[in-house]
């Protein structure tokens, strides 16, 4: 559940082109360029991870909470 190589739908702003790119590489990266129209478009890694982990232990609580066990 959300690890680094599951992946992660990203929207080019420019031609609306969506990759499927693994979570850990959205991790480790600056900026992104669409593999459509070569748009090359910032991207804040830090707040990707933050958000990625906010919405990991919301899962977590989640299933914790419904009783779900895996």
């Amino acid at each position: 559940m959300l690890n680094d190589s599951d992946k992660w739908p990203v929207t080019c702003t420019k031609c609306g082109y969506v990759s499927d790119e693994p979570i850990g590489r959205l991790k480790d990266i600056d900026e992104l360029t669409c593999q459509v129209c070569k748009k090359v478009a910032a991207f804040d890694r830090s707040r990707f991870s933050h958000d990625v982990s906010e919405l990991k232990r919301s899962v977590e609580i989640a299933m914790r909470n419904s009783g779900y066990t895996s």
